[in-house]
């Protein structure tokens, strides 16, 4: 169900024209320039699982996963990786995260002016 919802409604690619949206926006309402999305984990609780419980078990000592969300100015989810248990950080689900990748990618391919605005949990990476 995964493979056939998430590409009909989650998109990583922007046009130029959301790009240049989204920057305004957070440049016009909170002042910071460049910033095309931010990033956030949440825990969706879990029954206990049998197998790798330890993987599951996170700092507010629920059974969880924890379900990295990139949304852009208008709420609309641009990424999702749910894949890692609530022990694990936002920054290293983050870090394994397809998304990072096409960002690393952007930059590579020489986009310095676009920012994703995460809190003190992720990295401070170009």
């Amino acid at each position: 169900m995964e493979k056939v919802l998430c590409p009909k409604f989650i998109s990583f690619s922007s046009t130029e024209e959301e790009k240049t949206a989204s920057k305004q926006h957070f440049y016009e309402k909170f002042g910071f320039p460049g910033i095309i999305g931010c990033v956030d984990g949440t825990h969706i609780k879990i029954i206990r699982p049998v197998v790798n419980e330890h993987l599951y078990f996170n700092r507010k000592g629920d059974h969880s996963i924890n379900a990295m969300i990139v949304c852009d100015y208008k709420m609309r989810i641009r990424a999702i990786d749910a894949r890692y248990g609530g022990a694990s950080h936002d920054s290293f689900v983050f870090s394994l995260s397809a998304y990072r990748r096409h960002l690393e990618q952007k930059w590579n391919d020489g986009d310095r002016r676009s920012w994703l605005l995460g809190d003190s949990g992720y990295t401070l990476e170009p």
